[in-house]
């Protein structure tokens, strides 16, 4: 996993397709709107659970964000809330997942329930190659220490 400041990394994984997205939102927005949400994230999840000796806290963003080749490039937000509301502390582009230059098929978390059952996170992405025919889930875990790893589900 390689950390980068929180607005570069978004950025660096966004690049290829960027000024694409932003004559798609001026052409689909209603006028006087603004989307904040690029065409290019496919998928997000929130969830997870974080608390560091301070007290601060939060949780995770998981989201895959499609290249112009159309496979995808997977990373991970470290959240944190207050009473002014959500802000991104870090993001770290998943390289286990991004270097695959598979097709993110889905992401999803491991409790569909959104049910919060204690510190860390756990996320299953689905991939797949090119032709779609070979398919494969991978676990995105972060444990309560913070530590994170990445491993396949299955076979």
């Amino acid at each position: 996993m390689k950390s980068l400041p929180a607005l570069a990394a978004l950025a660096a994984l966004l690049a290829p397709s960027l000024a694409v997205s932003q004559q798609v939102q001026q052409q689909e927005q209603p006028s006087g709107q603004q989307s904040t949400f690029p065409p290019e994230i496919t998928f997000a999840i929130s969830g997870g659970l974080w608390q560091d000796a301070s007290g601060q806290k939060g949780y995770y963003r998981l989201f895959s964000v499609r290249q112009p080749d159309r496979s995808a490039r997977v990373a991970l937000q470290k959240m944190a809330v207050s009473q002014n509301g959500a802000t991104v502390l870090s993001t770290s582009e998943i390289s286990a997942i991004s270097n695959l230059h598979a097709r993110v098929t889905s992401i999803s978390p491991k409790d569909p329930s959104g049910a919060i059952r204690g510190p860390g996170f756990y996320a299953l992405v689905n991939v797949t190659d090119e032709r779609g025919s070979s398919a494969q889930t991978l676990a995105v875990v972060i444990d309560a220490s913070g530590s994170l790893s990445v491993g396949r589900v299955g076979k």
